[in-house]
């Protein structure tokens, strides 16, 4: 049995993955043994050669290990087909998800127990992210570990919006898939994530239950998934929808038709300067839904997207009609709930609004968490009441 290359940890540092917290800094490393390559499957000691754990290995990156395995005799086989059969498993046969949505998280990287790949299922294809290049090497390995637990004819591997490997036929450019008896298209290639907010599913389906349907405003809306719901559940008198990618805009008026919903307008614009236009001309919405994208990609950037989020959010609310409903978004790992939660008191107090919070949530039971990488919790969404 070949020796798998080794990573041997400064004094000091073994400690956060003696509590399973699976990202290894490159700073954390004392020496490798073995010479690594990306993607390869490595064992981690702590500064005495005392076995840590094993997993994937970066070269060249802040985060060189990302550990799935702290047994020191598992393969690497045996540690990827135990943790799928456990993620299949709570979608199929706990959450239920088949019974409600053909689209869903399958496999959420260190919430399943193996960071780095990300799987979502939608009809009878599958797409998977890696978090770098080098993982690729095992999509056949996993490919063939999914098939016959998921019953999948496509495997798509995408990078941003561009597909690597299509193993299988290829799905249409827009595919058909089902929440909750509302339709949707899908563009696997081009669109967000691997196509779809599947994070978002459980919001999209509370946010009918207390929306006021009278004027809506579905700000961000990409292919349009909180209006589409509340068009086909309560019919508002008018919904519009303000995205910068027509691509995106299209589809979203391809998802209100497939639903038979005509009652949509549809606006490409710079939607921070749209919301701050409108705001000018005294519009009103009954209900808004604001789910911009990710405004704080590191620390660094944190003092000029807080600021731009309490402008945003508080452009927003001043269009909000009296008792109105707010949905708002946030979806920056480096941005704390706390912290999201003062923004939109400083926002509040900007617009000269009082809000009230009906439910605070994130996203979906598919996107599990694990406990030692809190790291991962991202997305944050607030469902508010004007006073």
């Amino acid at each position: 049995m070949l020796k798998t290359p080794t990573l041997t940890l400064k004094k000091g540092k073994a400690k956060p993955f003696w509590h399973h917290h699976p990202w290894v800094y490159s700073g954390a490393i004392l020496k490798m043994e073995g010479a690594p390559g990306s993607g390869d499957f490595v064992t981690v000691t702590d500064h005495q050669k005392q076995f840590i754990a094993k997993g994937f290995f970066e070269e060249n990156a802040l985060i060189q290990a990302r550990l799935i395995s702290w047994n020191e005799t598992e393969s690497l086989e045996d540690c990827l087909i135990k943790k799928i059969t456990a993620a299949v498993a709570l979608r199929t046969q706990i959450l239920k998800l088949p019974s409600k949505t053909t689209a869903y998280r399958l496999f959420n990287s260190e919430g399943d127990g193996a960071s780095g790949i990300i799987i979502d299922q939608y009809e009878d294809t599958l797409v998977m992210q890696y978090a770098f290049p080098a993982l690729s090497q095992y999509t056949p390995l996993l490919w063939e570990m999914l098939k016959p637990q998921t019953h999948a004819k496509t495997l798509l591997v995408r990078s941003h919006a561009k597909i690597l490997t299509c193993l299988g036929p290829p799905p249409p450019p827009l595919l058909s898939i089902m929440e909750y008896g509302v339709q949707f298209y899908v563009d696997l290639q081009h669109g967000q994530k691997t196509g779809f907010y599947c994070d978002q599913r459980e919001n999209r389906t509370y946010l009918p239950k207390i929306a006021k349907p009278k004027r809506v405003l579905d700000a961000f809306c990409y292919t349009g998934g909180f209006g589409v719901h509340l068009a086909a559940t309560l019919t508002p008198q008018e919904i519009v929808f303000l995205d910068d990618s027509q691509a995106a805009l299209d589809t979203a008026k391809r998802n209100m038709e497939i639903n038979n919903k005509v009652n949509g307008i549809y606006i490409k614009t710079n939607v921070f300067r749209e919301v701050e236009r409108r705001v000018q001309t005294q519009e009103r919405f009954d209900t808004i839904i604001l789910d911009p994208p990710k405004l704080a990609p590191n620390q660094k950037s944190l003092p000029s997207s807080l600021k731009a989020l309490i402008h945003l959010n508080a452009n927003a609310l001043k269009l909000l009609e009296p008792e109105g409903i707010f949905v708002t978004c946030e979806c920056s790992g480096d941005i704390k709930l706390e912290t999201f939660l003062t923004v939109i008191q400083e926002a509040a107090l900007a617009a000269g609004k009082e809000l009230t919070i009906l439910k605070i949530s994130g996203a979906g039971e598919d996107h599990p968490i694990h406990p030692a990488c809190p790291e991962n919790v991202y997305l944050k969404v607030l469902f508010c009441r004007g006073v």
